[in-house]
């Protein structure tokens, strides 16, 4: 984990530069957070069964496709992707935010990243953790090891869904009144 920090937040720290350089053109063209949509959406409802359905695609999506990654690629190659993907996304979100938003910025995307945020944060945590203990040679793999191979494969996968959807159901339905809320301040 503490190789992966410095990518993370060297990525962050791109994401913060990329915006302060080319994001003033590329806010404007895209108005991503400005202030007549977060009014927009502090007056509109949110159907949560609608928003759970279209989050859990999405995110089962990802969950899936990174899975498929680590089984063909290198792991560490994906997960040093995964975590430069994170920081550059991250370092972007808090960089729009502030430039259009002030130091109200800092509050608008902590409260679009919480309380969802930590679920995701620990479904990553556990497929990176276990990538380094997956690793015995073919060339040696008994039946014995296949086995345990794939019963810890699918137990690994049954954590992480479990965990992405308690992630879905708080971005569904706790996410959108907590920012409501925040918005009407």
């Amino acid at each position: 984990m503490k190789r992966n920090s410095w990518i993370f937040f060297l990525s962050f720290f791109i994401g913060i530069i990329l915006i302060n350089l080319f994001g003033n053109e590329w806010i404007s063209a895209n108005g991503m957070v400005n202030r007549y949509t977060l009014r927009t959406l502090s007056f509109q409802p949110v159907s949560g069964e609608r928003y759970f359905v279209y989050v859990l695609l999405l995110r089962m999506k990802i969950v899936l496709f990174v899975f498929l990654l680590a089984k063909t690629l290198p792991k560490q190659i994906v997960a040093k992707g995964c975590y430069s993907l994170l920081g550059l996304t991250l370092g972007s979100l808090f960089t729009i935010s502030v430039l259009t938003n002030g130091v109200f910025g800092c509050v608008l995307a902590a409260a679009v990243l919480l309380p969802h945020g930590p679920f995701y944060f620990f479904a990553f945590y556990v497929w990176e953790r276990s990538l380094g203990n997956s690793g015995y040679s073919v060339k040696h793999r008994s039946d014995a090891n296949y086995r345990l191979e794939k019963k810890r494969t699918w137990t690994l996968a049954a954590v992480v869904f479990v965990l992405v959807l308690l992630g879905c159901l708080t971005e569904s339905y706790i996410n959108p009144f907590l920012f409501q809320k925040i918005i009407s301040l």
